[in-house]
């Protein structure tokens, strides 16, 4: 039995059909080898990534919280949601100028508390994962952020432009054991 399973059975064996087989269609980070497995993780730092890649339509909604919306950088080859809010938007970088596609999607605020967010599957919006973030403050440890995400669907949205104006891009749903930091904050 796959010990990530059991954060939550029934959603894990739902996205079964959108685990991810073909490398061709991992991100480029993981697939040129740079970072094959979960080194970052506490445990289960063997788990590859490409076990835990789930190609799930993206964005994801924001269905309990505070959220703010953003415009990202967006990866058009990517699986999205329909009716996205999608456009294209210059993107200055040291190599240039290039008007690149944007999706507007929902951000947990920062300093918010608790959060939920769904993914689209099926045509319906099914709730996949929480998150908590709030900032600390002590005269011991300085300025924190504390974050926390519970078992199960996680996004990444991560894009950046390559020097020729392409899209080099992260884009990805990721099936993850509970996550927890306690990052200092620059000041």
């Amino acid at each position: 039995m796959n010990l990530l399973r059991a954060f939550d059975p029934a959603m894990f064996d739902r996205l079964e059909s959108f685990r991810v087989t073909d490398e061709a269609l991992m991100p480029e980070e993981y697939r040129i080898g740079h970072r094959p497995l979960h080194d970052d993780w506490s445990i289960l730092r063997s788990t590859t990534r490409k076990e835990t890649a789930r190609r799930v339509p993206l964005p994801f909604k924001g269905i309990s919280g505070k959220f703010k919306k953003e415009w990202m950088l967006w990866d058009m080859s990517y699986p999205t949601v329909p009716l996205t809010p999608i456009e294209y938007r210059d993107v200055w970088t040291e190599h240039g100028t290039f008007n690149l596609p944007h999706a507007l999607i929902d951000c947990a605020v920062e300093d918010s508390g608790w959060s939920a967010f769904a993914v689209y599957l099926d045509g319906k919006w099914v709730p996949c994962f929480k998150s908590y973030r709030r900032i600390t403050e002590s005269r011991i440890f300085g300025k924190r952020r504390l974050a926390y995400y519970s078992g199960g669907l996680k996004f990444d949205s991560t894009c950046s432009v390559r020097a020729d104006g392409s899209i080099r891009s992260d884009q990805m749903g990721w099936w993850e054991a509970p996550t927890c930091s306690w990052n200092k904050v620059a000041a």
